[in-house]
Formats: structure tokens, C-alpha cells, sequence
């Protein structure tokens, strides 16, 4: 074999170990990034199941006598649920959108997204803002498709609970 071949062939060779490692590290990193991002998913909606069942749920209604309720603690929720999947893939991102959309409301949803609650003792203030926001706008806040309204019987409780086992898991 003569020196120019092997001179290549180990140029070549460091030239390719070069970019499959850099490839391989790119890789590791953000699998390390997705799985935190998963476990603090898991563990936003963890701690907000039992909440979610509470029967005593405390809500701002906006200036509806006795009508529907939005609740702070949803909106914090979807907030640190949303800002967490963002290390994630981009269709993981839209199926834990479309899961809160489902579970929430599309306008609690949109509202989190544009409005993230960062400091929970401001929450309540930036709530009734993006709730008069939302009211100007003719698109209230509370959605009657959302689960989360829909309490009532074993069925609904039963569909609530697999989405929010669904969304825990990151789906």
C-alpha cells in the first residue's frame, strides 16, 4: 500500500470518527434534555391530579354571576406543562398542546401560551387580565368542551383521568 493511500484513508477515517461522535454527543444531550423535560412534565401533572378532582374548586368567573369558573391553578399548570416541553421533539410538543387543549379548553390553552404564568404570587392579577382580554375579544376563557368542566359522571371522570395520565406520561 502506498503512503498517499493510507495517508487518505486515516483522513478520511478521523474525518468520519469526528462526526459521528460530535453526531453522538448532539444526540446524548438532547435525549438528556427530553427526559428531564418529560420528569418535570410528569411530576406538574402529578401534583395536579388530586386538584383536579376536587369538588371545592375555587374559580374566577369574570363578572358572570353564578356562570362558569376558570381556576388559577389550571393555568399555572398548563403554563409549567407547556414551558416544560419545550426540549422536546416538535410532535411531542404539538400532542401535549392538543392533550391541554382537550383538558382545558382551547382558550385557557391559547392563553397559557401567550400569557405563561412565570410568578405564582402574580398569577391571580395576570389571570383577570387575560381574562378581560379574552372577554373583549369575544372568546372567554372558560371552553365547554374541556374535560375539566365536565365532572359529573363516572365516564367523564373516568376520560378526565386517562387524559391527564396521558399528558403525565408526555403524550
Amino acid at each position: 500500500m502506498d503512503p498517499v493511500t493510507l495517508l487518505v484513508s486515516a483522513v478520511v477515517s478521523a474525518a468520519i470518527s469526528f462526526g459521528t461522535a460530535s453526531a453522538v454527543a448532539g444526540r446524548q444531550e438532547r435525549g438528556k434534555q427530553a427526559y428531564a423535560a418529560r420528569k418535570l412534565i410528569q411530576k406538574t401533572v402529578s401534583d395536579y391530579v388530586p386538584m383536579a378532582f376536587d369538588k371545592e374548586r375555587q374559580g374566577v368567573n369574570f363578572g358572570m354571576n353564578d356562570g362558569p369558573t376558570v381556576n388559577v391553578v389550571d393555568m399555572a399548570v398548563i403554563s409549567r406543562v407547556i414551558e416544560a416541553s419545550e426540549p422536546l421533539p416538535w410532535l411531542r410538543r404539538k400532542a401535549i398542546r392538543l392533550r391541554c387543549r382537550k383538558i382545558f379548553g382551547r382558550s385557557m390553552t391559547e392563553a397559557a401560551e401567550l400569557h405563561p404564568i412565570t410568578d405564582p404570587s402574580k398569577a391571580f392579577g395576570q389571570l383577570v387580565f387575560v381574562g378581560y382580554q379574552a372577554n373583549k375579544k369575544g372568546k372567554p376563557l372558560y371552553d365547554e368542551k374541556a374535560l375539566i368542566h365536565h365532572r359529573e359522571t363516572d365516564k367523564e371522570i373516568a376520560r378526565l383521568r386517562r387524559q391527564l395520565l396521558r399528558l403525565r406520561r408526555g403524550r
